[in-house]
């Protein structure tokens, strides 16, 4: 009996067991078809639930764990991937499909030379792979071994030679290696092959805006951006543009759109930063490039442009932990960095320690302009003016065009050394290059002080404080020098006469022949206006003081001699305004009958026009200014961009006023406000604005 019920129950335990197995292997079928049925559809995630399920009943399925792979990939988690892969490997090394998966999560991860070896592995397994080549191909894009890429792109498009995105990335190649023709080619390629690929726009746009062509880029990427709303590169992409045109208001709100598609965007951030710096928001953009960091804390760049907006705040040390960051992280391409540090050390005071980041500097690249002009900074600071001025003219002769500041620093060389006149020169060399460089004016200004000619001085110091550097200009006003005038002269010469005019009034004669030969040729020096006791004068440094009267009879086209008060008769007729008791100032009149010296009148007195030695008035503009300038016979002449109502001399401005010497018989193109002078006649071309001259 005992017997019996033995065999049952292993009978029975037989039967469960054999069951049971049946069961797990069709619930392993289950789980596995729902999840490619769940890749099939895109939901990776549901896919992810059902092959953790066949793993978990049969931890030998090795495909489970490769497709598990893939969906893991396809949602970004590409450690879990290889994770996945390396399990597949372990369980059926024969599964070689896998060796292209893992190639593309490992190239993912950053981890190229493994991506490399599994692409390599999986074109052994099958030459005519197409896609293998074509991410090997990205991947050596990424290693920046470009003909590398380019050959694998050709090979991918010799099995697939109609696809799109096979042009676009080796046109990411071509762009990257320099060849540009090639680039636009297969850019404009994969645009004709799709055109509603916004990759192909997008990478088109990029190619142009490292071109140069700002606008072509904008265009190319509204089209990525219209294809695709959620295109994160392509906002990017076009902000960075905007900003390069100086639209950064439109550049912010471009990275905005990408922080609202995907928050931690970095290069959205780091961009954003840059934007609000150039707008002097420095707060700002020093919270932005917080958030670059805290989402990519290895990139140098940040921190060395965080560093640069905290040594514009004043924070000099603040700056220096930031750019020695910078180093830290990108220690063999540091070049800008040192010299960034060593502008923040000099920010406190420490030249020495300047210097030394400058010297590094030099040691990355020989020929840093920055380095050289900065470290000659550094020791005029310290009155080392021999190594200064040997410093700035290298950085000068390495750099010709961007170095106005380095030219300023020589010249302040030069004026230490008591080389004032060499030093001016250098000053004038600095303002051609930037008109707008308020220290080179302002260190002119010193430098003319220092030679006695005070009034040209002025004048610098005037300039200087419209660009915003107004300390010496506020010193020699509290001295009682300085005084703001109230317009600006222009001087034209015509034979023996000398012409001044202003953009307030319009031209007029300062002198007859009669006195000119006393004056300097030329009429070089400055003119300009001050209140005194007697009213309102024209005043230069070379000839004292000038009162301007109008011509009481501008259009009488006689010779003048005498104002109307206090001369009874005028050409021997009675003149009607006389005035018995009216007191006769002293001075004299010019041919037009303009009164030169001893005026009372006030400038807002003196008429709107031009008076010629016929005393025929003309047109002249009311616009004010409030500096004068330097005329001197070299002056250069610097047509406006209206027209010119045309004198015998010269030509005045009629929407300024300003006079311009010699233009007579020339002409305004309409379309570019180029002006042609002395050509003998001529016209303008309707059609092509280009000038047409009679020979």
């Amino acid at each position: 009996m005992r017997k019996y019920l033995l065999y049952t129950l292993v009978l029975v335990m037989i039967v469960t067991i054999g069951f049971s197995a049946k069961a797990v292997a069709a619930s392993v079928e289950l789980y596995y078809n729902h999840g490619i049925a769940y890749m099939k559809q895109g939901k990776y995630k549901l896919a992810i639930k059902d092959f953790t399920q066949v793993v978990s009943l049969n931890p030998k399925n090795a495909k489970a764990y490769f497709f598990r792979g893939i969906a893991y990939r396809k949602i970004g988690e590409y450690q879990r991937a290889v994770d996945d892969y390396n399990q597949a490997l372990n369980i059926d090394s024969d599964l070689t499909e896998i060796y292209y998966s893992r190639g593309i999560a490992y190239r993912n991860l950053g981890q190229y030379q493994k991506a490399v070896e599994d692409f390599n592995k999986a074109i052994s397994q099958n030459s005519k792979d197409a896609y293998a080549y074509y991410h090997r191909g990205i991947v050596y894009n990424n290693l920046k071994e470009y003909q590398k890429a380019i050959e694998d792109f050709n090979n991918a498009l010799s099995f697939k030679p109609k696809d799109a995105d096979f042009y676009c990335k080796r046109g990411i190649a071509y762009r990257e290696s320099g060849q540009q023709k090639r680039a636009i080619d297969d850019f404009n390629q994969a645009i004709n092959l799709n055109p509603r690929y916004a990759h192909g726009y997008y990478n088109r746009g990029l190619y142009y805006k490292k071109s140069g062509k700002y606008q072509e880029a904008i265009k190319d990427y509204d089209k990525a951006i219209s294809l695709d709303q959620k295109y994160v590169s392509a906002y990017v992409g076009r902000g960075v543009s905007y900003a390069l045109l100086g639209k950064y208001q439109e550049a912010i709100t471009d990275y905005d759109k990408a922080i609202d598609i995907n928050p931690k965007t970095v290069e959205a951030y780091y961009n954003r930063g840059n934007a609000y710096s150039f707008l002097g928001q420095h707060q700002r953009a020093i919270g932005d490039y917080d958030k670059a960091i805290s989402h990519n804390p290895k990139y140098a760049q940040t921190y060395n442009n965080r560093g640069y907006t905290y040594y514009l705040l004043g924070q000099h040390q603040q700056a220096i932990k930031d750019y020695d960051k910078a180093i830290e992280l990108n220690p063999k391409d540091a070049a800008d960095y040192h010299v960034n540090r060593g502008c923040a050390y000099m920010g406190i005071g420490q030249y020495q320690r300047g210097i030394k980041d400058f010297d590094n500097a030099i040691g990355f690249n020989p020929e840093h302009v920055n380095a050289f002009g900065n470290r000659g900074i550094a020791y005029l600071n310290l009155g080392q003016y021999q190594r200064a001025i040997k410093d700035f003219d290298k950085a000068i002769h390495l750099e010709s065009n961007n170095v106005a500041a380095f030219i300023t620093g020589r010249g302040a060389a030069y004026d230490n050394l008591g080389k004032y006149q060499r030093a001016i020169e250098n000053y004038d060399q600095a303002i051609k290059l930037d008109p707008t460089y308020a220290w080179a004016y302002k260190n002119r200004g010193l430098s003319y002080n220092k030679l006695g000619q005070s009034a040209r001085a002025c004048v610098d110091f005037w300039k200087a404080c419209d660009f915003g550097e107004c300390n010496s200009l506020r010193q020699e006003q509290k001295k009682g020098y300085c005084k703001d005038p109230a317009g600006t002269f222009f001087v034209d010469t015509d034979g023996d006469e000398i012409y001044i005019s202003t953009d307030q009034y319009g031209k007029f004669i300062i002198t007859s022949k009669k006195v000119a030969a006393s004056m300097k040729p030329g009429a070089e020096g400055i003119y300009f206006i001050r209140q005194n006791k007697r009213g309102t004068c024209i005043s230069t440094e070379s000839y004292g003081n000038f009162y301007i009267e109008p011509n009481p009879y501008p259009e009488s086209g006689k010779l003048i001699y005498s104002s109307n008060k206090w001369e009874k008769y005028i050409d021997g007729q009675l003149n009607p305004n006389y005035e018995p008791d009216a007191i006769r100032p002293e001075g004299y009149y010019n041919d037009a009958g303009t009164f030169i010296h001893g005026a009372r009148t006030k400038m807002k007195d003196l008429g709107i026009g031009n008076y010629n030695t016929r005393g025929v008035i003309g047109k002249a503009a009311r616009k004010k200014v409030s500096r004068p300038i330097i005329i001197a016979p070299e002056t250069e002449y610097s047509p406006p961009k209206n027209l010119l109502q045309q004198y015998p001399s010269g030509a005045i401005d009629v929407r300024t006023g300003q006079f311009y010497p010699g233009t007579a018989g020339g002409i305004i193109n309409p379309q570019t406000g180029q002006f042609y002078p002395d050509v003998g006649g001529g016209y303008i071309d309707p059609q092509t604005g280009q000038f047409m001259p009679k020979f």
